[in-house]
């Protein structure tokens, strides 16, 4: 019998023995990343679905880990190594930093690992709404994007146009967009709202080809008992073809629910599920209704602005249609990684400098022995950013001890600074 081959066995053991985390390291030129666990809670597999991460930058940001701006944020599928589109939508130096990454998938009561890299100053700018959503719109070109909007305008002095990367709808008759395309139910449309004023403020999900569906609107109302509703009132109800010749479409309404909204400005949510229900969200409020009116199709078109009879304007300064889900995934965040081959955490294979030992007690040790830098500056930040100690290092070219007395048990970062570069360090003191 053969024997086998000793060396070729000990190099399949020690493969074998690999973490297989490895693979996660699928972009190089980012120095950190950390994994984002997303959870699907329903008995539904999701495609290419949104889901929403929000993420501390302030944090990384003043640890020196992440630019100021956030264009060095990436999100990796580790699997495949792909990248994965995202959009942030708001609070960048922040710690509520909301981003939307797709997914291309995700099973029913499963869970997908995905990676957060940042740490690289020369990364340009990947937040991309257009790639992330079913539709999205910004509105920050010079005129409407024809190719995504159809505009109507009916009556004196009504107007659709954009200023300042926002939409305003302004009438005292009609003035509204709608999707050119339409696009697979449910979905669900949310617009950021800067300003509302006068009446018949709408946004609405239709069935395609036709101005059947159901809105939310804002607006004064004379009932016929001659009273009137007051003002900045929010309402929900029918949307359909109109009968008034004079406008043109998503016009006439039929009123199920009214509400004191409370602040208006904002993110407006709508949702149309089924054929017989329908969710409204704004920042003062929501509505869960029954309508049976319309029967739900299999696609969909979006519209926002004014509907036949509206006085007054509508600013927007964004629009988007995304994915449907009965309940949201949640969203869970591991611990970050350095993203170097280096199995030993408390080193800086690129500057030559350990930290040690991590987790720390009462001693921390940082050792300048085999860098070539020429450091000046330490500071010792907690995980909220807050200076806790600054060391005046230049000159030091061995071993600095640093005292943990005094400071709480927690996670901070060492940051290092001084010849141009700067070196951040994540420790754990117990």
């Amino acid at each position: 019998m053969k024997k086998p081959n000793i060396i070729k066995l000990l190099i399949c053991i020690v493969i074998a023995s690999l973490p297989f985390g490895s693979k996660a390291k699928c972009i190089t030129s980012w120095e950190y990343y950390q994994p984002v666990t997303v959870s699907n809670n329903t008995s539904t597999a999701l495609s290419k679905y949104q889901v929403k991460v929000v993420v501390n930058t302030s944090i990384l940001i003043s640890a020196g880990k992440m630019i100021s701006t956030g264009d060095d944020i990436r999100f990796v599928d580790p699997t495949t190594c792909s990248n994965l589109n995202y959009w942030i939508e708001s609070g960048i130096n922040s710690s509520t930093t909301i981003i939307w990454v797709k997914l291309a998938s995700l099973a029913a009561n499963g869970n997908e690992v995905i990676n957060m890299y940042y740490g690289n100053p020369s990364a340009t700018a990947a937040s991309n709404g257009d790639s992330t959503f079913i539709i999205f719109d910004d509105f920050n070109a010079s005129s409407l994007n024809t190719s995504k909007w159809t505009a109507a305008t009916s009556g004196s002095n009504a107007s659709v146009s954009l200023s300042g990367g926002t939409l305003v709808c302004s009438t005292s008759g009609e003035a509204n967009i709608h999707s050119k395309s339409a696009f697979p139910s449910p979905l669900i449309e949310e617009a950021n709202i800067s300003a509302v004023s006068g009446s018949f403020e709408s946004m609405a999900i239709l069935n395609a080809n036709s101005d059947d569906g159901y809105g939310m609107w804002m607006a004064d109302y004379n009932y016929s008992d001659g009273t009137n509703s007051g003002p900045n009132t929010m309402w929900t109800g029918w949307i359909f073809t109109p009968n008034n010749p004079q406008c043109v479409y998503y016009t006439g309404h039929f009123t199920d629910s009214t509400s004191k909204p409370g602040t208006l400005t904002g993110i407006w949510k709508l949702e149309w599920p089924t054929s017989n229900i329908q969710y409204m969200n704004w920042p003062g409020g929501s509505f869960t209704t029954t309508n049976t009116q319309w029967t739900l199709s299999s696609n969909v078109q979006i519209a926002i602005g004014n509907l036949c009879g509206a006085t007054g304007s509508i600013s927007v300064d964004w629009i988007r249609a995304r994915s449907y889900s009965s309940t949201e995934p949640t969203i869970s965040e591991g611990q970050e990684v350095i993203n170097h081959n280096s199995s030993i955490d408390n080193q800086n294979p690129v500057y030559h400098i350990s930290i040690y030992p991590n987790p720390v007690r009462d001693m921390l040790n940082i050792d300048f022995s085999n860098s070539n830098l020429h450091f000046k500056n330490l500071q010792w930040v907690d995980e909220n950013g807050k200076l806790i100690r600054t060391v005046n290092i230049e000159g030091q070219t061995g071993i600095i001890e640093l005292s943990t007395s005094g400071i709480a048990k927690g996670i901070y970062f060492i940051k290092l600074s001084g010849d141009g570069e700067t070196v951040v360090q994540k420790v754990t003191l117990e």
